[in-house]
């Protein structure tokens, strides 16, 4: 079998939505400003793909939402292949902390060198229940927040003569299922 060089493997479930989202600006930061050489491969295909190119670090969008993502994690783990996590979910409250820390992973055991959450107080909350985590868990910051600083949005009066109303105050509100905004 012939290995590539590849320096960071990305595994990801879609080609699109959040997970692609909050791996890419990684990916490119790897590539262009560290130069580092990146491959993209199916979270289906994570133990192919690591025996194929037999990585430097294994980068996963959320290893405790997938069974792929947690088989390709502990397979990283064992062959001892650094790997970095991403946190998919910013909303960590005490009455579902501990799903939100380990999700499907029946094992309660983070097999991540690190993992990022989006904020302090979530890194916090982990810590009040799993004090063991300190060395393995960061904050990264919101993902997938920077679209709202990288696209325009219509004026008001855009807005207005588009929908043919004159409103006095436009509230807009956005959600989130997965592909379907």
């Amino acid at each position: 079998m012939v290995k590539r060089k590849v320096d960071v493997l990305s595994l990801t479930m879609m080609s699109t939505g959040r997970d692609v989202e909050i791996v890419i600006p990684i990916l490119y930061y790897c590539e262009k400003v560290l130069g580092l050489s990146t491959f993209s491969g199916s979270g289906v295909d994570g133990r192919y793909w690591l025996n194929k190119i037999n990585p430097k670090l294994l980068l996963v969008p959320n290893s405790v939402g997938d069974n792929n993502y947690i088989k390709a994690v502990k397979y990283a783990a064992k062959r001892n292949i650094p790997v970095l996590s991403l946190t998919s979910e910013g909303d960590f409250d005490e009455k579902k902390i501990h799903e939100m820390v380990w999700g499907i992973n029946k094992d309660k055991i983070m097999y991540e060198d690190l993992t990022l959450q989006w904020s302090e107080r979530s890194r916090k909350l982990t810590f009040k229940y799993y004090p063991e985590l300190t060395d393995k868990i960061g904050v990264s910051g919101g993902v997938g927040f920077d679209r709202y600083k990288i696209y325009k949005f219509m004026s008001r009066d855009k807005f207005i003569k588009k929908y043919k109303k004159d409103y006095k105050k436009i509230i807009c509100i956005a959600g989130w299922g997965f592909d379907q905004l």
